[in-house]
């Protein structure tokens, strides 16, 4: 991966991210404690980074043996906008290019609504990999927001599992 001209160790910027520590627990749950991980984050959420960096990915997972990598891209969606009805249809705007596997639309969609969402660098990367390494399938498993689950909706937070299928 050293071929990437964007990655670079940089301790700080794990500080304060949160998204590892919130995904660690599931990780180990489904391929036990020894599993092996590569935490990337990304600051710089371009178009270029997330091509240049989702190419990486899917060329070394394509260097593996089939099923042996998994990889996760972590966001929320959009934040503490209301009403709860605002978060969940800016999600959904953002959510339907990541189905489609349209890294440009998804990017369109993240500026001209404002979607607020964090880590969408990552996802564009997740969509930029699963296209080079073939994936025809993207089935939104489940959406929600912070106010489906405690029942507070002036200001929500959106969340959404997408799994990438060859």
């Amino acid at each position: 991966m050293s071929r990437v001209k964007y990655l670079e160790p940089d301790t700080y910027a794990f500080i304060q991210e949160h998204s590892l520590e919130v995904q660690l627990p599931f990780i180990q749950y489904m391929f036990g404690n020894n599993v092996k991980i590569v935490p990337i984050i990304i600051w710089r959420q371009t178009k270029e980074v997330a091509r240049d960096l989702g190419n990486a990915i899917a060329e070394v997972i394509s260097s593996h043996e089939p099923g042996s990598v998994v990889y996760v891209a972590s966001s929320d969606w959009n934040h503490y906008e209301p009403p709860h009805e605002i978060t969940t249809e800016k999600d959904m705007k953002a959510i339907d290019p990541v189905l489609r596997l349209d890294e440009d639309s998804f990017f369109d969609v993240i500026e001209r609504y404002d979607v607020s969402a964090c880590g969408y660098g990552a996802i564009a990367t997740a969509i930029v990999a699963a296209k080079r390494l073939g994936v025809k399938n993207v089935v939104l498993l489940r959406h929600a927001t912070s106010g489906d689950t405690s029942g507070y909706t002036l200001e929500t937070v959106g969340y959404a599992s997408i799994a990438f299928y060859l």
